[in-house]
């Protein structure tokens, strides 16, 4: 029986994995059970939630460099220059290895509460549920030992588990063999050296000796952990979707939504939603511009309007098309109107695994046209939920949207459908009922085979 939860992950907030471990130890507490969350970074205040404390475990002299960074961090946006060096520069004069490992290109691992973190909550936790681990915060070399004290899932948000520095390795398959020579070196988490081979083979040996019950939310993820050095270390897994809350992301009225956000009644409104949305190495914003561009040429006298959420910049007007930023939306219900609002939500994605803002699309009734890159296809029931085109083909994007755009019972149709598909596969309660089971079975097993090692 499973009582107490703790989840670990870069940050706790909204999006992306943060988001699916917000979802999950909201839920966990409001069932009862103790659910506790380990960040490297706090972004929001939470009684259940703690910062994983380093600085205890640190030598005198990295503490004092460590507690001046975080004064100098406070500074940041207020004094140029401070977020630079309370994250980067103070941390190396902290612990030298780390400013050592980054002059080499290896991946930073000098996190020394890491082997702690079972300590740092109240209770003992039946389930250690690791998210992302990458972005500084954690020793990966703490598993082996970690996995042998508790039952320790991982579910998989991006591929940097299985590469020797990036979280999505694109169209390089050197993650099956080993990395080395690796082809993009700037694909976040950047390196500025090639250590890839040196990474690889760690993490190799870190996993050797570990054992992990895995989940992933796409079968695309799967497949490519069956092809990894991260296979021997995988006693059970599991394909579990991510999931939405569907009560909040769920069709209505668009003429409603339009008129309580200031939109136009008349225009054709296309949506794209991503946290810093221009410079991202895995959305094709430049492709989305196009298909905005070939769209008010092809459509001429209907006015276009592309709302692109999550970054600040100033609104961009030409002739009847009209490109509008709005920054980062953190209310969900907010959010929601915006989905409702608009006709279509298109989704330009150069690599993605299971993008979260396609679900709130398809729940909200929107119809959506997106790149078939990683996990999305296993989202979208293409022609009736939404069209899937080629990753950087504009004109079957544009193509699809105008589809959308003229033929009013086929836009109703896939609305409706994608509404329902999402309510049946994509809810947040069937997301949460399938961790809680795979945690269930995942802990008998653990017990099981601790017992083995006893005798």
């Amino acid at each position: 029986m499973v009582n107490c939860v703790c989840q670990v992950n870069t940050q706790n907030g909204a999006g992306g994995a943060a988001g699916i471990c917000r979802s999950l130890h909201q839920e966990f507490l409001h069932r009862g059970l103790a659910s506790y969350m380990l960040v490297g970074k706090q972004k929001e205040t939470d009684a259940s939630t703690f910062l994983i404390d380093h600085d205890s475990y640190r030598s005198a002299w990295g503490r004092c460099w460590m507690t001046a960074a975080k004064k100098v961090s406070a500074f940041s946006g207020r004094i140029r220059g401070a977020q630079r060096f309370g994250e980067q520069i103070f941390p190396y004069i902290a612990d030298f290895r780390r400013w050592l490992d980054y002059q080499q290109g290896r991946e930073d691992f000098n996190f020394p509460g890491t082997e702690n973190i079972l300590q740092m909550i109240p209770g003992r936790p039946d389930i250690l549920h690791l998210h992302n681990l990458h972005a500084n915060y954690f020793d990966l070399r703490a598993l082996p030992d970690l996995s042998k004290s508790c039952t320790t899932v991982l579910t998989m948000h991006d591929l940097w588990t299985l590469t020797g520095h990036c979280a999505h390795p694109f169209d390089c398959l050197k993650w099956r063999s080993g990395c080395g020579e690796c082809p993009d070196l700037k694909s976040p988490p950047a390196a500025i050296k090639d250590a890839t081979r040196h990474n690889w083979e760690r993490k190799k040996s870190i996993f050797a000796e570990s054992r992990l019950y895995l989940a992933a939310p796409s079968q695309w993820v799967m497949d490519k952990i069956d092809s990894s050095m991260v296979r021997p270390a995988v006693a059970l897994s599991r394909l579990i979707p991510n999931g939405v809350d569907t009560g909040t992301f769920s069709a209505g009225s668009m003429a409603e939504s339009r008129a309580q956000l200031g939109l136009p009644v008349n225009a054709k409104i296309i949506m794209f939603a991503a946290n810093g949305i221009s410079n991202s190495r895995f959305r094709d914003f430049k492709m989305m511009r196009e298909v905005v561009r070939r769209l008010s040429h092809r459509m001429q006298g209907e006015k276009l309007l592309f709302l692109a959420i999550g970054e600040a910049a100033p609104t961009e007007i030409k002739g009847a098309e009209e490109i509008r930023h709005v920054p980062y939306v953190k209310d969900a219900s907010l959010l929601a109107k915006y989905y409702r609002a608009a006709d279509v939500y298109i989704h330009a994605a150069l690599a993605d695994v299971f993008p979260t803002v396609v679900l709130e699309a398809l729940a909200s009734g929107t119809p959506v046209v997106a790149t078939a890159v990683g996990g999305i296809p296993e989202q979208i029931v293409n022609g009736s939920t939404g069209f899937l085109t080629p990753a950087g083909d504009v004109e079957s994007m544009t193509n699809a949207v105008i589809k959308i755009f003229t033929d009013k019972p086929l836009r109703c149709l896939i609305s409706d459908n994608a509404s329902e598909y999402a309510k049946l596969h994509f809810s947040r309660q069937r997301m949460i009922n399938e961790y809680l089971s795979f945690y269930e079975e995942a802990v008998e097993d653990w017990k099981i085979n601790n017992g083995e090692l006893a005798e």
